[in-house]
Protein backbone atom coordinates (compact mmCIF):
# COMPACT_ATOMS: atom_id res chain seq x y z
CA UNK A 1 0.00 0.00 0.00
CA UNK A 2 1.11 3.65 -0.88
CA UNK A 3 -0.03 7.08 -0.63
CA UNK A 4 0.37 10.47 -1.83
CA UNK A 5 1.17 13.36 0.74
CA UNK A 6 1.35 17.00 0.90
CA UNK A 7 -0.55 17.61 -2.12
CA UNK A 8 -0.04 21.74 -2.47
CA UNK A 9 1.59 24.37 -1.32
CA UNK A 10 0.05 26.27 1.13
CA UNK A 11 -0.78 29.51 -0.76
CA UNK A 12 -4.01 30.57 -1.91
CA UNK A 13 -4.97 32.70 -4.44
CA UNK A 14 -6.10 36.22 -2.80
CA UNK A 15 -8.24 37.10 -5.45
CA UNK A 16 -10.43 33.87 -5.16
CA UNK A 17 -10.34 33.85 -1.46
CA UNK A 18 -12.21 37.28 -2.01
CA UNK A 19 -14.63 35.99 -4.17
CA UNK A 20 -15.48 33.08 -1.65
CA UNK A 21 -15.70 36.24 1.12
CA UNK A 22 -17.50 38.05 -1.00
CA UNK A 23 -20.18 35.01 -1.48
CA UNK A 24 -20.06 34.81 2.71
CA UNK A 25 -21.02 37.94 3.44
CA UNK A 26 -23.81 38.42 0.87
CA UNK A 27 -26.68 40.13 2.86
CA UNK A 28 -24.10 40.76 5.49
CA UNK A 29 -22.00 43.70 4.24
CA UNK A 30 -23.16 46.54 6.22
CA UNK A 31 -23.32 44.40 9.90
CA UNK A 32 -20.61 46.66 12.09
CA UNK A 33 -18.81 43.20 12.85
CA UNK A 34 -18.34 42.25 9.19
CA UNK A 35 -17.21 45.49 8.06
CA UNK A 36 -14.28 45.52 10.72
CA UNK A 37 -13.68 41.78 9.77
CA UNK A 38 -13.34 42.98 6.14
CA UNK A 39 -10.92 46.06 7.09
CA UNK A 40 -8.47 43.62 8.76
CA UNK A 41 -8.84 40.70 6.14
CA UNK A 42 -8.11 43.18 3.46
CA UNK A 43 -5.08 44.79 5.04
CA UNK A 44 -3.27 42.41 6.61
CA UNK A 45 -0.63 40.52 5.12
CA UNK A 46 -0.39 36.76 5.74
CA UNK A 47 0.80 35.25 2.06
CA UNK A 48 4.07 33.02 1.86
CA UNK A 49 6.41 32.76 -0.80
CA UNK A 50 6.56 29.39 -2.68
CA UNK A 51 7.71 26.61 -0.64
CA UNK A 52 8.25 28.83 2.77
CA UNK A 53 6.85 27.67 6.16
CA UNK A 54 5.16 30.02 8.39
CA UNK A 55 7.91 29.91 11.22
CA UNK A 56 10.48 30.69 8.41
CA UNK A 57 9.44 34.61 6.80
CA UNK A 58 9.04 37.57 8.81
CA UNK A 59 5.36 39.17 9.24
CA UNK A 60 7.21 42.06 7.12
CA UNK A 61 8.04 39.76 4.54
CA UNK A 62 5.25 38.32 3.78
CA UNK A 63 2.65 38.25 1.06
CA UNK A 64 -0.05 41.01 0.80
CA UNK A 65 -1.81 39.98 -2.20
CA UNK A 66 -1.76 35.97 -1.38
CA UNK A 67 -2.94 33.42 1.13
CA UNK A 68 -4.69 32.98 3.92
CA UNK A 69 -4.36 33.76 8.29
CA UNK A 70 -3.36 30.22 10.22
CA UNK A 71 -5.67 29.48 13.24
CA UNK A 72 -8.91 31.57 12.32
CA UNK A 73 -11.90 29.91 12.17
CA UNK A 74 -12.70 31.68 9.00
CA UNK A 75 -9.38 30.20 7.64
CA UNK A 76 -11.43 27.34 8.12
CA UNK A 77 -14.19 27.76 6.44
CA UNK A 78 -12.00 29.72 3.29
CA UNK A 79 -10.38 26.33 2.95
CA UNK A 80 -13.46 24.13 2.71
CA UNK A 81 -15.37 26.54 0.60
CA UNK A 82 -12.35 26.78 -2.13
CA UNK A 83 -10.83 23.24 -1.79
CA UNK A 84 -14.07 21.85 -2.30
CA UNK A 85 -13.86 21.57 -5.91
CA UNK A 86 -10.73 19.36 -5.30
CA UNK A 87 -12.58 16.83 -3.19
CA UNK A 88 -15.16 16.36 -6.04
CA UNK A 89 -12.58 16.17 -8.53
CA UNK A 90 -11.23 13.37 -6.57
CA UNK A 91 -14.00 11.56 -5.72
CA UNK A 92 -16.27 11.87 -9.08
CA UNK A 93 -13.79 12.30 -11.82
CA UNK A 94 -10.82 10.32 -10.65
CA UNK A 95 -13.16 8.01 -8.82
CA UNK A 96 -10.70 7.77 -5.45
CA UNK A 97 -12.17 5.60 -3.15
CA UNK A 98 -9.26 5.79 0.05
CA UNK A 99 -9.03 10.04 -0.53
CA UNK A 100 -8.82 11.48 2.90
CA UNK A 101 -8.48 15.69 3.21
CA UNK A 102 -8.27 17.69 6.26
CA UNK A 103 -7.60 21.26 5.62
CA UNK A 104 -5.01 21.47 3.27
CA UNK A 105 -3.93 18.31 4.29
CA UNK A 106 -4.57 15.02 1.95
CA UNK A 107 -3.64 11.66 2.14
CA UNK A 108 -4.89 9.21 -1.29
CA UNK A 109 -3.78 5.28 -0.44
CA UNK A 110 -3.69 2.90 -3.08
CA UNK A 111 -1.55 -0.01 -3.88
CA UNK A 112 -0.51 0.71 -7.25
CA UNK A 113 2.63 3.19 -6.92
CA UNK A 114 2.00 4.02 -10.76
CA UNK A 115 -1.91 4.55 -10.41
CA UNK A 116 -0.61 7.17 -7.40
CA UNK A 117 1.64 8.75 -9.75
CA UNK A 118 -0.78 9.38 -12.91
CA UNK A 119 -3.18 10.35 -9.89
CA UNK A 120 -0.25 12.77 -8.90
CA UNK A 121 -0.11 14.62 -12.18
CA UNK A 122 -4.10 14.60 -12.87
CA UNK A 123 -4.34 16.33 -9.56
CA UNK A 124 -1.18 19.19 -10.54
CA UNK A 125 -2.71 19.87 -13.85
CA UNK A 126 -6.73 20.10 -11.94
CA UNK A 127 -4.95 22.34 -9.17
CA UNK A 128 -2.90 24.66 -11.80
CA UNK A 129 -5.68 25.06 -14.01
CA UNK A 130 -8.96 25.89 -12.09
CA UNK A 131 -7.35 26.89 -8.38
CA UNK A 132 -4.02 28.40 -9.38
CA UNK A 133 -2.53 26.35 -7.27
CA UNK A 134 0.53 24.33 -6.97
CA UNK A 135 1.50 21.00 -5.80
CA UNK A 136 3.63 21.79 -2.59
CA UNK A 137 7.29 20.43 -3.23
CA UNK A 138 7.09 17.94 -0.65
CA UNK A 139 4.35 15.86 -2.27
CA UNK A 140 5.24 11.93 -2.22
CA UNK A 141 4.57 8.36 -2.98
CA UNK A 142 5.91 6.61 -0.30
CA UNK A 143 4.63 2.80 0.80
CA UNK A 144 2.80 3.11 4.20
CA UNK A 145 5.28 1.18 6.04
CA UNK A 146 6.95 4.21 6.45
CA UNK A 147 4.27 5.67 7.84
CA UNK A 148 2.54 8.89 6.89
CA UNK A 149 2.80 12.05 8.64
CA UNK A 150 -0.24 13.45 8.52
CA UNK A 151 -2.00 16.79 10.98
CA UNK A 152 0.68 16.41 13.39
CA UNK A 153 1.36 12.64 13.82
CA UNK A 154 3.10 10.31 11.80
CA UNK A 155 0.81 7.16 11.85
CA UNK A 156 1.41 3.14 11.04
CA UNK A 157 -1.67 0.60 10.81
CA UNK A 158 -0.49 -0.10 14.59
CA UNK A 159 0.03 2.80 15.92
CA UNK A 160 0.92 6.52 16.00
CA UNK A 161 3.32 8.82 16.94
CA UNK A 162 4.02 12.58 17.41
CA UNK A 163 6.14 14.51 14.32
CA UNK A 164 9.71 15.23 16.24
CA UNK A 165 9.15 18.51 14.67
CA UNK A 166 5.79 18.89 16.97
CA UNK A 167 7.49 17.21 20.04
CA UNK A 168 10.35 19.72 19.85
CA UNK A 169 7.74 22.80 19.71
CA UNK A 170 5.86 21.48 22.15
CA UNK A 171 8.92 21.12 24.21
CA UNK A 172 10.56 24.79 23.31
CA UNK A 173 6.67 26.07 24.27
CA UNK A 174 6.38 24.39 28.15
CA UNK A 175 10.28 25.72 28.57
CA UNK A 176 9.52 28.92 27.35
CA UNK A 177 5.89 29.28 30.00
CA UNK A 178 7.90 27.95 32.87
CA UNK A 179 10.86 30.66 32.63
CA UNK A 180 8.07 32.96 32.25
CA UNK A 181 6.40 31.83 35.23
CA UNK A 182 9.47 31.92 37.07
CA UNK A 183 10.19 35.81 36.38
CA UNK A 184 6.51 36.66 37.18
CA UNK A 185 6.34 37.42 33.39
CA UNK A 186 3.31 34.87 32.83
CA UNK A 187 0.72 33.66 35.17
CA UNK A 188 0.56 29.78 36.12
CA UNK A 189 -3.05 29.48 35.43
CA UNK A 190 -2.08 30.22 31.75
CA UNK A 191 0.79 27.65 31.83
CA UNK A 192 -1.25 25.25 33.39
CA UNK A 193 -3.65 25.66 30.16
CA UNK A 194 -1.19 25.22 27.74
CA UNK A 195 0.14 21.82 29.36
CA UNK A 196 -3.32 20.67 29.86
CA UNK A 197 -3.94 20.93 25.85
CA UNK A 198 -0.35 19.61 25.30
CA UNK A 199 -1.19 16.86 27.07
CA UNK A 200 -4.88 16.42 25.34
CA UNK A 201 -2.82 16.04 22.47
CA UNK A 202 -0.33 13.42 23.46
CA UNK A 203 -3.35 11.39 24.48
CA UNK A 204 -4.03 10.94 20.63
CA UNK A 205 -0.81 9.00 20.35
CA UNK A 206 1.74 6.63 21.49
CA UNK A 207 3.82 9.42 23.85
CA UNK A 208 4.75 7.97 26.90
CA UNK A 209 8.53 8.79 26.24
CA UNK A 210 7.21 12.54 25.77
CA UNK A 211 4.65 13.07 28.67
CA UNK A 212 7.79 11.69 30.91
CA UNK A 213 10.01 14.29 29.34
CA UNK A 214 7.71 17.22 30.05
CA UNK A 215 6.59 15.40 33.76
CA UNK A 216 10.40 15.95 34.29
CA UNK A 217 10.50 19.45 33.19
CA UNK A 218 7.59 20.43 35.66
CA UNK A 219 9.21 18.45 38.37
CA UNK A 220 12.61 20.17 38.30
CA UNK A 221 11.10 23.64 37.87
CA UNK A 222 7.67 23.52 40.57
Amino acid sequence: MHSIKNIYEKIYDFENLHKAWEKARRGKRYREDVLSFNRNYEDTKFGLPMGKEPDEVEVEDRLGNKGMPIGNLTSQMFANIYLNEVDQYAKHELGLHYYIRYMDDIIILHHDKKYLAQVKEDLRIFLDENLRLNLNKKTAIRPCSMGIDFVGFRIWATHRRLKKKTALKIKRSMKHYVEKVEAGEESREKMERAKASYRRILSHCNSYGMRQSLNRLFIRKE
